[in-house]
């Protein structure tokens, strides 16, 4: 849990999200609704927050979710399960229905 990990998740979430946000506004500025091409910039994203949030690197997450205890992991799981529907139902409210 070095700051090293830390500090490369920041570059990357910082990175990939500006780069997905370019090419969101890039898109919007010629009118198209294909958000699909700023997909990878995007996961690249999410992949440093994961490291700037864990202090791990991104190939050993899944080895630490699988040491965590079956409850646990079942809560958490269901934790980040509804997160992502509300934030995913928040997104389409905000896109589909007041644009």
């Amino acid at each position: 849990m070095s700051w090293g990990i830390r500090l490369r998740g920041l570059i990357l979430c910082v990175v990939g999200f500006g780069i997905a946000a370019a090419m969101i506004l890039v898109q919007m500025g010629f009118g198209t609704n294909a958000l699909i091409i700023s997909g990878i910039p995007g996961a690249i994203g999410l992949v440093g927050l994961i490291e700037l949030v864990s202090g791990y690197p991104f190939y050993k997450i899944a080895a630490k979710w699988d040491a965590m205890h079956g409850l646990v992991r079942f809560g958490l799981g269901l934790v980040i399960i509804v997160a992502v529907v509300l934030i995913l139902w928040w997104a389409a409210e905000a896109f589909y229905f007041h644009s």
